[in-house]
């Protein structure tokens, strides 16, 4: 799973953080379609209460692509 977290003092939105960091989590399996079916619903921005940055997506889509190539 994928663990995508907005931190708590910054107020950053961080993909697969190290155990240091703490804040509002949320989880996504390495899939393409719930990926899009988050974007379509806008369910990070409910789950974390904050708007992903521009490059959220792109970098999401090449996570879970490289994961599949391993």
């Amino acid at each position: 799973m994928i663990r995508i977290l907005k931190e708590y003092c910054s107020k950053k939105v961080i993909l697969n953080p190290d155990s240091i960091h703490f804040g509002r989590s949320a989880y996504l399996c390495y899939n393409k379609d719930c990926l899009k079916l988050a974007i379509k619903k806008k369910s990070f921005q409910k789950v974390l209460k904050v708007q992903p940055p521009v490059f959220f997506q792109t970098e999401l889509e090449e996570l879970i692509n490289n994961k599949k190539l391993k």
